[in-house]
C-alpha cells in the first residue's frame, strides 16, 4: 500500500524518492536511490519526526508542511498524524503541483500509519 503511494508521488516530475516514518522516527517505507540507505536515512528521520510531535504535544499550533532548501536539493516533509512523509526533490520543484498528489498522499498514509500498516521498504526509483 504504502510503496503504490511513495510511487505516484515519486512520478512528480522533480521528485527524487520519498520516505515515511512513524512518530518514534522510525523508517517504515522509502523508495529511494540506492545512495540513501537506511543508515543515512534513519537520522533524519528522526530528526524531522521529533518536532512534528513535540507541537502535536504542545497543542499550540497547526502542523503544516517544514520545506527545506539545500544546495543540491530540497526536503518538503508533511506531517500525516501518526508519522512524517518525507519528499527529496530538486530545488526548484513546481510545489502547487506536488502538492497536488502529496496531499492525496498524506490522507492515505494517515490511515495506513494509524492502522499500524508497513509499507514496502525497499526500492529504487531511479
Amino acid at each position: 500500500m504504502m510503496e503504490k503511494i511513495l510511487k505516484d508521488i515519486n512520478a512528480v516530475v522533480g521528485v527524487t524518492g520519498s520516505f515515511v516514518c512513524n512518530e518514534e522516527g522510525q523508517v517504515v517505507a522509502k523508495l529511494m536511490p540506492n545512495v540513501f540507505d537506511d543508515s543515512t536515512l534513519s537520522p533524519v528521520a528522526r530528526t524531522m519526526a521529533q518536532p512534528i510531535a513535540g507541537l502535536k504535544i504542545a497543542r499550540e499550533c497547526t502542523i503544516g508542511d517544514l520545506d527545506l532548501l539545500y544546495e543540491q536539493g530540497r526536503l518538503i516533509v508533511k506531517n500525516v498524524g501518526e508519522g512524517c512523509l518525507c519528499i527529496l526533490c530538486v530545488q526548484r520543484i513546481n510545489v502547487p503541483l506536488l502538492n497536488l498528489t502529496a496531499n492525496v498522499a498524506v490522507k492515505k498514509l494517515h490511515d495506513t500509519l494509524k492502522e499500524g500498516g508497513r509499507g514496502g521498504t525497499g526500492g529504487v526509483r531511479r
